[in-house]
């Protein structure tokens, strides 16, 4: 057990010694002495004039009474006054000063009559409070009676039932004085006196005349374990917490009114004698319940919770306030950050003009549906969160459950299973009602009207523009769809919408219906928000999708201002208060949504600057990278860092400027310039080469558009004897890029489709050839994916049909290239339907049971690409398709393999030198010329020849074959020659310019 030294005061730690010995001297007392006999009882007088006083001296207990009272026990026999003498005890009020020796009269009465402690702590307990109902009519009664339970119970005349008769009333006390406090004097009382027996309570002493002792050394009985003084103290510390927030709250409003008192002689001259009365007041109060926190904390050992009044005169909140609603007034500030945005969430559809007034009669609340209450008043939220409170909020109800656990309040529990049963069956009555009318209501909507409503909401499912979400509005109230089982699936499906796109126009449809269905739109938004605290409370039973779906839409209704933005203070400062991980996540994104608005308003300025502070203040203590960076970027979304000066900016030499702004900034028509001076850069530099050639290898670093020129000028530069090898180290820097995005999946996914593009660029200037541009095109669908969610990864097929489509014009120029381009399709295909079969069995369903569809976009880039590679041919429409496909090129290559190795078995055979495989290859050659030769003498005796592919993909019978080699068509050999030609006239032209 580990060493605890607290410093205490001589006075307490000798007043614990002392009643320690008393509780010692009483236990011994009730262990030696033995109850009465029947011959003992004989012996002894019971002659009613001396047990008639007896009993008088009882109901009149006090000091005196009571020591000549212990002086009589052994005289007379009071054997058949056990229950009037317990009855008298309990009632009778004395103060106390008088509790030593009623305590002490109590020890002798209990060691000589064993029935008495029972029927004492019977009769006391019927003064004790322990239901709700239960009311305090006399607290001088009771703090006197506590304290001699507390008394009794530690002289042992009690057992663990004195302990839980105490640990009733104080569970009564803190269940029902959460605002008022009218019995700190009963708990400060008790535990000033007995702290340290009852809860381990030690009264620190801070002066150097304090002894310094451990907290083992202290003197505890058996009856009080570490866990029983525990549970009572925590509940004792939750009690003094529940009162130093009342102060902290008194003086949150003191400090209110000062602003306020401040704020009115700054602008009318002098405040009004009514709010400098509220004012002394609540200081007043402040200071009372000050002296009582102060007291608490001193008897439970801790320090002052307690704040004081701002004293200071800053007022640059209010004045930061003042200048916000100027410039709003005056336009030079906005709270949007455009004017899209302002039309967007500030001019909405003048519904009550537009439809009758009939229309529109709110039944939102009427089957029996509940509004959560929302806070509208910005004033009433408090975002002052200090160190700990989440624990002391936390704790409070463990703590008090705990002692409900050790059976100390008995009757308390059976007053709850009361309750339990009461609503409970009063849950399933209202569960049989509502039961009933959706019956009902079931019954009386047609099924045309269903189908109407489905059609609405699949239609209202992919709404992602203000004028359809407009109409969508009028559809509604005008089509007799605002029918009460329509609202309720409506309402089922804003609130359990999951797409983040569409969550803008969702808020708008309810703000537009809030003109004529306010109550309706105030339950969709409870709902909403029941569903936000149910998610934060219970996160794990939820998706991260769904929690920040749930939080976008609290925010952009907030910016619609159809949830007030006092609500959406009070949800930051619950996220800011708790600040776990799920947490974090959802408090950056509502930050991002709307705290930019929150921040902008003059009303919720001042306390959406102090959260913002709190935030950054908690942030400090994470150590995760992502929560950190995922904070800095809401923060700076609600406040963007100021732009920093030229001087503070760190120096770009002009040379580096000068080559950026060269490869940045090319257009067609300043390619030459642009060659001419980048050729002309000291390419010795390693600097200047380095960071040339890094801008040269990021295409992702200009449009789209410029890609063509820039891969020109990289041409060009690739003419030069002298500048050859940098078309090589871009080459090579561009595939290197392409491998890393394949490498780490979603994290460079732009670059690489640049790098793509670029690619196809490269090859059409004849920077590379067509082997590296097969070679990425093998590489990207056959690179293995480790993610088990790569399924939905469909980004390789983007890489592929945008490569593809650059190059594809050059490909089909050369019999060869289509050749070896028809063989990759075949494996693309694969590939492909791979990819549909995994979304297929993997892709989630939606709210409708539909399963999401396939992406239109990467389905149309495909179609794309077969309309432009493989015209007039058959698109394979599914795996087995492109499996046949594959096969087909396989055994195309199969036959070919088979041919060089007989040709090397023949090779063998007649001990040619050089390896057989090598000979073999030879012979293939010479045979592939001889072919090539006689389909030359085909073509040209006009015979038509079906190109090779013919065999891969077959022709598509809805289309003109236009794939046959007719006469009068010139060569392959011919357009090659042409196109070497026609490339080596301009780089001569480029060379002389």
């Amino acid at each position: 057990m580990t060493t605890q030294w607290v410093t205490v005061s001589n006075e307490w730690l000798t007043e614990v010694k002392k009643r320690w010995e008393g509780y010692k001297e009483s236990r011994k007392v009730l262990e030696e002495t033995k109850p009465l006999t029947e011959q003992e009882l004989r012996k002894m007088d019971s002659t009613l004039k001396k047990t008639t006083a007896v009993m008088k001296k009882i109901k009149m207990l006090n000091k005196e009474h009571a020591a000549s009272l212990s002086e009589d026990l052994d005289k007379i026999n009071l054997s058949k006054f056990v229950e009037e003498m317990a009855g008298a005890v309990a009632e009778t009020k004395f103060k106390i000063s008088d509790l030593p020796s009623v305590v002490k009269l109590c020890v002798g009465i209990a060691a000589r009559y064993s029935r008495f402690a029972e029927q004492l702590l019977l009769q006391l307990r019927k003064c004790l409070p322990a239901k709700k109902s239960d009311v305090i009519s006399n607290p001088a009664k009771l703090r006197v009676d506590l304290r001699l339970v507390a008394e009794l119970t530690l002289h042992g005349v009690f057992g663990k039932e004195g302990l839980q008769s105490i640990g009733c009333v104080l569970v009564y006390i803190n269940g029902t004085e959460k605002t008022d406090h009218p019995s700190h004097s009963l708990v400060s009382s008790l535990f000033t006196a007995l702290g340290w027996e009852l809860a381990a309570f030690v009264m620190k002493e801070e002066d150097k005349n304090g002894v310094n002792v451990d907290r083992g050394d202290l003197p505890t009985m058996e009856l009080m374990t570490d866990e029983r003084r525990k549970t009572m103290g925590d509940i004792v510390i939750t009690y003094w917490k529940s009162i130093g927030q009342k102060v902290n709250g008194l003086c949150q409003q003191i400090n209110e009114k000062k602003r306020a008192v401040r704020r009115q002689e700054r602008t009318k001259g002098d405040a009004t004698s009514e709010i400098k009365k509220n004012l002394e007041t609540l200081r007043e109060e402040w200071t009372k319940w000050r002296e009582v926190e102060r007291e608490m904390a001193n008897v439970v050992g801790e320090k002052s919770m307690s704040k004081d009044e701002d004293e200071s005169g800053d007022d640059s909140d209010e004045e930061a306030i003042v200048e916000l609603s100027k410039a709003l007034e005056e336009g030079s500030l906005s709270l949007w950050p455009d004017s899209d945005a302002r039309s967007f969430y500030e001019t909405l559809l003048a519904l009550r003009k537009i439809v009758p007034a009939a229309l529109f009669k709110d039944d939102g609340m009427k089957n029996g549906e509940t509004k959560m209450e929302m806070t509208s008043c910005i004033e009433d939220v408090d975002v002052e969160i200090e160190e700990g409170e989440e624990e002391e909020e936390r704790s409070e109800e463990y703590h008090t459950d705990k002692f409900s656990e050790e059976s100390m309040a008995d009757d308390i529990l059976e007053w709850d299973d009361e309750e339990r049963e009461k609503e409970k069956k009063k849950k399933e009555m209202e569960k049989v009602d509502e039961e009933m009318k959706r019956e009902i209501v079931y019954a009386e909507n047609s099924t045309e009207k269903k189908e109407f409503m489905d059609i609405f909401l699949s239609e209202l499912y992919g709404m992602t523009n203000r004028d359809n979400i407009d109409t969508a509005v009028l559809e509604y109230v005008n089509n007799s769809l605002n029918t009460p089982i329509n609202s309720r699936r409506l309402k089922h499906f804003m609130v359990k919408c999951s797409r983040p796109d569409v969550l803008p126009f969702y808020a708008r449809f309810l703000a537009t219906l809030d003109q004529v269905m306010h109550d309706f739109v105030a339950n969709v938004c409870s709902l909403i928000l029941e569903r936000f605290r149910d998610q934060l409370a219970h996160y794990v039973n939820y998706s991260s999708g769904e929690r920040i779906a749930t939080t976008i839409m609290i925010g952009e209704l907030i910016k619609f201002g159809v949830i007030p933005r006092a609500e959406g203070l009070v949800c930051l400062r619950q996220l800011v208060f708790d600040f776990r991980l799920p947490a974090v996540e959802v408090l950056c994104t509502l930050l991002e949504n709307c705290g930019f608005y929150l921040f902008r308003s003059p009303d919720s300025h001042t306390k959406m600057k102090t959260l913002l502070e709190v935030m950054l203040k908690k942030k400090k203590r994470l150590k995760d990278v992502r929560l950190n960076t995922l904070l800095d970027n809401a923060y700076f979304s609600v406040l963007p860092p100021e732009e920093q000066s030229s001087s503070s900016r760190p120096s770009i030499p002009p040379m580096f400027r000068f080559i950026r702004r060269m490869v940045t900034t090319i257009t067609e028509g300043s390619i030459v310039s642009n060659l001419k001076c980048i050729r002309r850069l000291d390419w010795t530099d390693p600097l200047i080469s380095e960071y040339t050639l890094s801008l040269l290898s990021s295409p992702w670093m200009i449009s789209i558009e410029c890609l063509p020129h820039l891969a020109s000028l990289v041409g060009g530069l690739n003419e030069l004897p002298k500048h050859d090898w940098i078309a090589v180290a871009v080459v090579d820097n561009v595939l290197e890029t392409i491998r890393l995005s394949l490498e780490q999946p979603r994290l460079l996914n732009q670059e690489a489709l640049s790098c793509m593009i670029y690619m196809g660029e490269l090859y059409n200037f004849c920077v590379c050839n067509s082997q590296v541009v097969f070679k990425t095109l093998y590489q990207v669908i056959s690179f293995p994916e480790s993610d088990p969610y790569s399924w939905r990864d469909l980004s390789r097929i983007r890489l592929v049909t945008s490569l593809v489509s650059t190059v594809g014009e050059f490909f089909r120029s050369s019999r060869k290239s289509t050749s070896s381009m028809m063989c990759f399709l075949a494996y693309f295909y694969r590939f492909y339907w791979m990819k549909r079969g995994g979304w297929v069995a993997n892709s989630p369903i939606t709210e409708y049971g539909v399963q999401a569809p396939f992406p239109k976009d990467v389905e149309a880039s495909v179609k794309d690409l077969h309309r432009e590679m493989l015209k007039g041919r058959r698109e394979p429409k599914s795996i087995q398709d492109a499996d046949e496909s594959v096969r087909v090129v396989e055994r195309n290559f199969k036959a070919k393999v088979e041919a060089v190795l007989r040709a090397a078995s023949q090779y063998d055979g007649e001990g040619g030198e050089g390896t057989s495989v090598e000979r073999g290859l030879e012979m293939l050659r010479e045979e592939e010329e001889e072919e090539e030769e006689e389909e030359r003498y085909a073509d040209a005796a006009t015979e038509e020849v079906l190109l090779e592919e013919d065999t891969l993909f077959g022709k598509d019978e809805g289309q003109v074959d236009e794939r046959r080699v007719t006469k009068g068509r010139i060569s392959d050999e011919e357009d090659d020659e042409f196109s070497s030609q026609f490339d080596k006239m301009m780089n001569d032209a480029i060379k002389v310019s």
